[in-house]
């Protein structure tokens, strides 16, 4: 880059005699241009130029990328919003799973306090229900 940049000003100062004096530079002329030139001032000069240079053409060019990228990420996350449930259906499932589990939990804790204390206990102190023992006298029905 720093080299491009010496041909840069080489050409300028080509194109600046001609203009100014109507003919192309003298061979000392280009000679005394090309010293100044390899001077370690100037030289610094052109890599500090080459530098910033690359250096904003990095940022434009990360920019660039990163704006493909953001605009992609933008994409799929729109694609996914448009693909995922609405609000109402997942109060919906939401609703109905909550439900399931309560049915779930009721029947394990009825069946283990049956378990624990009877079926027919447990009917009656629950629901409130008058359940008789049946003897083999009471279930006769010539009786």
């Amino acid at each position: 880059m720093a080299y491009a940049l010496y041909k840069r000003d080489k050409l300028k100062f080509c194109e600046d005699v001609a203009r100014n004096q109507g003919r192309a530079p003298s061979a000392d002329e280009l000679s005394i241009f090309i010293r100044s030139s390899n001077l370690e001032t100037r030289l610094q000069g052109y890599r500090t130029s080459a530098e910033a240079l690359l250096g904003t053409f990095t940022e434009l060019q990360l920019e660039e990328v990163v704006g493909k990228i953001e605009a992609d990420a933008d994409q799929r996350l729109l694609r996914e919003l448009r693909a995922s449930k609405s609000w109402v259906r997942v109060i919906q499932e939401g609703l109905v799973v909550s439900i399931v589990v309560a049915l779930v939990w009721t029947v394990l804790v009825a069946a283990l306090y049956a378990a624990r204390i009877g079926p027919q206990k447990m009917l009656s102190e629950v629901f409130g229900v008058r359940t008789e023992t049946l003897s083999p006298e009471s279930s006769d029905p010539t009786r």
